[in-house]
């Protein structure tokens, strides 16, 4: 019945095919013109500055060396600006000499523009070209030789140009595998519970003596069966285009395969189905229209791409225990198979941790449709705590969706104390306070709004800096199975501690603004709502609430140690019965952290594993225990 629908055919299969090749072949012709256009014609740059004038020459001739294309070079003492606005001028090259008696060379040109951005890179080549030169002079003029790398290291690669061509399509492979599948199973998933609720023809349906799970089955094979056709549509058009080489250079490789290799690939796509399609039918049993199902699936679909981006973390391979993962082995072993290193037994693993990812959820399923209420008319549901409980998930998934999309942007144009203070004001606690009102949170009860008692004040700082040392054990533990790159952790030490930021405001900014702000959010309103759900209680709030305190903290290599805090700071707020605690251990965190960045302070033990001594483990854990023991609320409480 599905495949008689016209817009299922239309919407899954057909759009995708056509539109694919079109935009591939549209890109990269629109990117071919553009550059042809501007080489063709003359781009204007302006020379200014107060420079000697040996410098100046050597920079304008620089700029106007012969190339591929020709610059039209004009000196101005003080040029407008404006002008790179109107697109007269493509680039302004100053040349000025400060008090340092090297001479700085500044680009100014526009981003947004295509001609200014091409003639900008144009100048830059040239320009650092003219340094490589001077340098060169420079040391042969003090007798130095300057020795090519090529003249003492040989460098071979011996993977095969089909072996690294399928290596790099196989990196990205799983994650459009992945946005093909959620597209194609939400045609058919959305509208198969949710709308036929809506209309009424679901209580036809299970009322023929049909067993639930029967139904429950046939619908999820339906949904999964489209999605597999649509990524079979989408990969034969792909397969077509780079066979045929219709698009020239844009795929310049090829892949290559056997019945070897085809066997691995069908088993890391037909688990990815099965678990695309149950997530997008438990949105739709779960929702009363087909509306409400609409809303959930932006949230499933982050949460069906996240981990197909695994092959982008650096030393990750497809064995071990990140097969373990659902669709995140399966992407691993994705890529490895495409490179020509199919490993079976691997991909086997794989599989069956995203199988029996998706039987949970197919359960789910089932019980979603096997309830009473099933049939009932849909109401709109009263603002109150237990339902903010039930869309808990929901509601983070969209506001951590926000986040990531927000801090890329933001990043491009911002420092890191602009992006952290969007984060933490109106990303995070907005919405936390819109909802802790409009859902009526108790701010003694669920919120945790009150005062600790003295003991928990005392020993809070000590347990900060013993769970810091367990942090630091367990980064160290993690990292044996996802490797960090040091780029990474260089990046973000520098993006944490910026050179021109006092101590005072990276104590502000970055421990007690998320120690208020972050506790609020997720210890506070996540916690607490998540405590009010039936068979959870406050362990299984504590542990949902870390997992997503967690996954906020974006980069791969904080994500399970920050958990981890989560985990200790939920215990924290439970045993001493006030949220207050959970803040002061969060910011001490931050800061004995901070502190510990600079060695002059000798407190690296407290983040370098390689400094940490072995006995400091088990003494950081006692200590931990036994303040958490010692945090005991009193039986009542007024």
């Amino acid at each position: 019945m599905l495949f008689r629908d016209r817009r299922t055919i239309l919407v899954s299969m057909v759009l995708p095919a056509i539109l694919m090749p079109i935009l591939i072949f549209g890109s990269n012709r629109v990117s071919e013109m553009s550059e042809q256009a501007i080489a063709s014609d003359s781009c204007v740059v302006i020379l200014t500055g107060n420079a000697p004038d040996s410098v100046m020459e050597s920079v304008g001739r620089a700029i106007s060396a012969p190339g591929a294309a020709p610059v039209s070079l004009v000196g101005m003492d003080s040029p407008d600006r404006g002008m790179l606005d109107s697109d007269t001028v493509q680039a302004i090259v100053s040349a000025r000499v400060h008090r340092k008696p090297v001479p700085e060379v500044v680009v100014h040109y526009r981003e947004d523009l295509d001609r200014s951005r091409l003639a900008a890179g144009l100048v830059l080549d040239r320009l650092y070209a003219l340094r490589d030169s001077v340098r060169l002079e420079i040391l042969a003029g003090r007798g130095a030789v300057l020795m090519h790398d090529s003249s003492f290291v040989e460098i071979r690669d011996i993977a095969s140009p089909e072996a690294l061509y399928g290596y790099e399509v196989g990196t990205m492979a799983m994650l459009f595998a992945m946005i093909f599948l959620l597209s194609g199973v939400s045609v058919a998933a959305l509208d198969s519970i949710a709308g036929e609720r809506e209309r009424g023809s679901l209580e036809t349906l299970l009322a023929s003596g049909i067993s639930r799970s029967a139904v429950a089955g046939s619908k999820l094979a339906a949904a999964c069966t489209v999605g597999l056709v649509s990524v079979l549509v989408q990969t034969g058009s792909f397969l077509i285009i780079e066979r045929t080489g219709l698009l020239g250079d844009v795929f310049p490789g090829r892949i290559t395969g056997s019945a070897v290799t085809y066997l691995p690939m069908l088993l890391q796509v037909l688990p990815s189905a099965l678990f695309a399609g149950s997530m997008v039918l438990y949105a739709s049993a779960s929702s009363a229209t087909f509306r409400q199902a609409q809303l959930k699936f932006l949230p499933l679909l982050v949460a069906g791409v996240v981990p197909t981006l695994a092959p982008l973390f650096p030393g990750l391979e497809g064995r071990g225990l990140i097969t373990a993962v659902p669709v995140a082995g399966l992407s691993l072993c994705l890529r490895d198979t495409l490179a020509g290193r199919p490993d079976l037994p691997w991909t086997l693993a794989a599989a069956g941790s995203t199988l029996a990812a998706s039987a949970l959820i197919s359960r789910a399923v089932v019980n979603a449709i096997s309830r009473e209420d099933i049939l009932s008319p849909a109401a709109d549901p009263v603002p109150c705590p237990a339902l903010l409980a039930r869309k808990a998930f929901l509601y983070s998934g969209i506001v951590w969706a926000v986040s990531v999309i927000s801090s890329i942007q933001l990043e491009r144009v911002a420092d890191g104390r602009t992006v952290l203070l969007v984060n933490q004001l109106l990303i995070l606690l907005l919405p936390a306070l819109y909802a802790a009102l409009r859902f009526g949170l108790p701010g003694t009860g669920a919120l945790r709004l009150r005062l600790p008692r003295p003991t928990p004040l005392l020993v809070v700082i000590p347990c900060a800096a013993a769970g810091l040392i367990l942090t630091t054990g367990l980064y160290e533990l993690v990292s044996t199975v996802l490797p960090t790159g040091g780029r990474a952790v260089q990046s973000f030490g520098d993006a944490m501690l910026p050179g021109s930021v006092s101590m005072t405001e990276l104590l502000l900014l970055y421990c007690i603004l998320p120690g208020i702000v972050e506790e609020f959010v997720f210890r506070g309103v996540l916690m607490g709502s998540l405590g009010l759900r039936k068979g959870w209680g406050p362990a299984g709030a504590i542990l949902a609430s870390a997992v997503v305190f967690g996954m906020f903290h974006f980069l791969y290599f904080r994500i399970i140690p920050t958990a981890f805090i989560g985990v200790m700071v939920g215990i924290a707020v439970v045993r001493s019965d006030s949220l207050l605690t959970g803040m002061i251990w969060h910011a001490s965190s931050n800061a004995l952290a901070l502190l510990a960045a600079h060695p002059s302070l000798g407190m690296d033990f407290l983040v370098n594993p390689a400094t940490v001594p072995a006995a400091a483990y088990p003494a950081a854990f006692a200590a931990v225990f036994l303040g958490l023991l010692l945090m005991k609320p009193p039986l009542r409480r007024d």
